[in-house]
């Protein structure tokens, strides 16, 4: 169940496109998440993200099911890239407030002055 993984070059590129796509989708209007909202608040909460379900479902597959490996592998592939999408999209929610995967957290130092070509 823990093993390594070790993703091919490809599988590497899926892992970036599929965060890539994943991002897109998590607009600034929306507090960085998509998915269920909650009527009360209007705000998606961490366990209505369609990420995290995309990332459990992933676990889940390639525990429980016989998946074929191709198959294990893009599952495998949709999970990191899940992962991946919902924390980069976390810490910009905490670089506009103050939270962090639902911790209150302090701000991190301002980065130095952008370097110009």
């Amino acid at each position: 169940m823990f093993a390594p993984t070790i993703l091919t070059p490809v599988g590497s590129l899926g892992v970036l496109a599929g965060t890539a796509v994943m991002s897109y989708y998590a607009s600034a209007q929306e507090g960085f998440r998509f998915g269920m909202e909650d009527s009360e608040t209007g705000e998606v909460p961490f366990y209505g993200d369609v990420r995290v379900w995309v990332a459990a479902g992933s676990v889940i597959a390639n525990r429980f099911l016989p998946l074929p490996p191709a198959l294990g592998d893009a599952a495998h592939i949709l999970g990191i890239s899940a992962i991946a999408s919902f924390t980069a999209s976390e810490g910009m929610r905490w670089k506009e407030g103050d939270k962090f995967f639902g911790l209150t957290l302090p701000q991190l130092p301002a980065p130095a002055e952008q370097l110009t070509a």
